[in-house]
């Protein structure tokens, strides 16, 4: 029988954020040890493998939960990060003695309440301890970036319009966009993937998602230039945003997962704090598929300009991107996104 605590520890993981909510673990539960694994029938190669940022930052918030809750608790855990890209297997967390009984306040810590926010943010400066607290974040793997003042907000909303203009030109990726989205009580149901209700959206906005949700009209629509339109809404909210943080790390493995767990602790103190959170990642998406040589030739000119401007104004010639995160203040509590229970 699997003890409570246990189960408690992987609850935590799995409050962890993912790509479009598609919660691209398993975990293997035993009397004194988590085992985290990604599905590798989840994750469509042609879209996202188990070595793309998206899947490596989820992991590191997953690890970052999992290590914040039994913290919380003062339970001893040790782990080791094992990625194998045939098995998924990505960490083991072991407890260091015997499992105890959960104490009441065990879900009382912040990352069970952490949630993203697309709604309109208030526009509102931050105060100087918020700022200082954020930039005390940096390690020696990851940088964390401000970004508050008008220009640079306008700036990065012309950026993050380039990347969006690319993504809603690709295939691959707008079919994974398509499938995740979901509509219906039922399709809700199953705690996973983009609930509509979440997103935000304007008046009209589900019903035209349900007819872009296809890429075959999706590819027809684009010759009208909807994936301009579409650009131009994903912005929308960007300049009224108090401020813009990006984590930026070098390219590989380890780094990318210490981005996530970094996210994460970012994320749930600045929700602590009141503030609210939406994960933007478009850019980052397509600079790394543009690496990759995944991005269709007619359009890899216009992220090969993003980037040569992204590598000069913020001098990572030899850092990544990994994500930007949209801040502020909101006064409408966002709908949450639901997640699959432990089995």
């Amino acid at each position: 029988m699997i003890p409570e605590l246990i189960k408690y520890l992987a609850s935590a993981g799995q409050s962890a954020p993912s790509a479009d909510n598609s919660q691209p673990w398993e975990f293997v539960l035993s009397e004194q040890s988590i085992e985290l694994f990604i599905d590798l029938k989840k994750i469509k190669p042609s879209c996202f493998d188990i070595y793309h940022p998206a899947i490596l930052l989820a992991i590191g918030a997953v690890i970052e939960n999992i290590l914040q809750a039994a913290n919380w608790i003062s339970v001893k855990i040790d782990y080791s990060d094992c990625l194998c890209s045939e098995t998924g297997k990505c960490a083991v967390f072991y407890l260091a003695g015997m499992p105890t009984g959960l104490p009441e306040n065990a879900r009382a810590h912040p990352l069970f309440t952490r949630c993203t926010n697309r709604l309109p943010f208030i526009k509102k400066a931050l105060p100087d301890r918020v700022v200082h607290e954020m930039l005390s974040f940096s390690n020696a793997t990851c940088q964390v970036l401000l970004f508050q003042k008008k220009e640079q907000l306008n700036q990065w909303s012309e950026w993050i319009r380039a990347a969006s203009e690319v993504r809603f030109q690709t295939p691959s990726v707008h079919e994974w966009f398509g499938q995740s989205l979901k509509f219906t009580p039922r399709e809700v149901s199953a705690n996973e993937g983009l609930d509509v209700n979440t997103l935000g959206l304007p008046f009209g906005g589900k019903y035209f998602l349900r007819i872009i949700r296809s890429w075959a009209r999706m590819r027809v629509l684009n010759k009208f230039g909807a994936y301009k339109l579409i650009a131009k809404m994903e912005v929308a909210n960007i300049k009224n945003s108090s401020a813009l943080v990006g984590l930026i790390a070098p390219l590989d493995t380890e780094s990318a997962i210490k981005t996530g767990q970094l996210m994460e602790k970012i994320w749930i103190r600045l929700n602590e704090l009141g503030l609210s959170i939406q994960p933007i990642f478009v850019v980052s998406d397509q600079l790394y598929r543009l690496r990759e040589k995944q991005i269709p030739p007619v359009l890899s000119q216009q992220l090969t300009d993003l980037k040569s401007q992204l590598q000069s104004e913020l001098n990572i010639t030899d850092s990544f991107l990994y994500m930007l995160l949209r801040i502020g203040y909101c006064e409408t509590e966002p709908v949450r996104s639901m997640r699959r229970s432990i089995k």
